[in-house]
């Protein structure tokens, strides 16, 4: 199983303790379902895209989803993405409200977001030939207005270890009332199946090259 699966998995995980105190239960937090994961090699782009679904059974009002790069992993070891020389970067390639706001975060607006509604996020991910490999871990917070209240949903990225230790006892900071999920990229190494061909065309045009030099010699 490649290393992102196995953090998206991880990044999952809640705990199923008492949540008397919340008003809303854990079935009924927002998700993010079907998921495109994507693999690319250093200076390639490609596009990710997921679902994002309201499971609360309330219309919310000014919905704000948003969306950044935070973590890398490699060889199970965690760095912060902004210790990352050349890290990828993330931009939205869909219709609708959205902006890009400093440190490469995207906020994606909801004026109303309906009970079981769905949205489709497409994000295009941009890397150069000098971004690291590894797995790239992308955080999510859910800010909106219901009942004239502040309410958000965060994923693992915007807790601090303590606070996650509580999250998972569903004990939340003020205005949190539940976890998103975290979902992940992989920044790859060229295969061996990728190299072969073009050290074939480099092998064709030296061969070239050196015909071409050595009938102009004579």
């Amino acid at each position: 199983m490649r290393l992102a699966a196995v953090v998206v998995l991880f990044l999952l995980i809640v705990a199923t303790g008492p949540a008397t105190a919340l008003e809303w239960g854990q079935g009924s937090w927002p998700i993010i379902d079907d998921v495109d994961t994507r693999e690319l090699n250093p200076g390639q782009a490609k596009t990710m895209a997921f679902t994002f679904e309201n499971r609360l059974p309330v219309e919310l009002t000014d919905a704000v989803l948003y969306i950044d790069v935070y973590a890398r992993l490699n060889d199970r070891r965690f760095q912060y993405v902004y210790m990352v020389d050349s890290p990828p970067r993330i931009d939205p390639i869909q219709a609708g409200e959205y902006e890009v706001l400093p440190g490469n975060v995207i906020e994606f607006r909801w004026d109303e977001m309906a009970s079981e509604m769905s949205s489709d996020i497409r994000i295009r991910i941009d890397t150069s030939e000098d971004t690291p490999v590894g797995v790239y871990v992308l955080r999510m917070r859910f800010a909106f207005t219901h009942q004239g209240k502040d309410c958000e949903f965060r994923s693992r990225g915007h807790f601090n270890d303590t606070e996650w230790l509580d999250a998972l006892n569903m004990t939340f900071p003020e205005g949190v009332y539940g976890l998103l999920p975290e979902t992940s990229f992989e920044v790859m190494a060229r295969s061996p199946s990728e190299i072969g061909p073009l050290l074939g065309v480099i092998a064709v045009a030296c061969i070239g090259l050196g015909a071409y030099y050595y009938w102009k010699r004579d």
